[in-house]
């Protein structure tokens, strides 16, 4: 199956990362292209309710994954399901458009 993409606004005030569709990871990226170059860090909270957020650096997307991948962990125990709380996601500083990337890959 292939990625689905959400587009949305992103600022400084932290918002909740929630799954669309059942999938194994989420990747909250900036929307930029070539001719218009990532602007602004990124400040991931994991889990939901942390109150620091990790710092990411712009131009690199934002990984939510729920765990690896093994024999004694069911391929459902690794899926968030759509409305579940991934994490959440802020800007440091400004506003931008990301792309919310929901894959079955991790």
């Amino acid at each position: 199956m292939a990625d689905r993409i959400t587009t949305y606004a992103l600022d400084t005030t932290k918002i909740d990362v929630v799954a669309n569709s059942p999938c194994r990871r989420i990747t909250v990226k900036e929307d930029y292209d070539s001719d218009s170059p990532p602007t602004a860090n990124l400040e991931q909270y994991v889990p939901t309710g942390s109150s620091t957020p990790a710092k990411v650096v712009k131009g690199t997307p934002a990984v939510f994954t729920k765990s690896s991948p093994s024999s004694s962990v069911s391929q459902e125990g690794n899926t968030y399901f759509p409305g579940e709380v991934v994490g959440g996601i802020a800007t440091s500083s400004g506003s931008i458009t990301v792309q919310q990337i929901e894959s079955d890959q991790i």
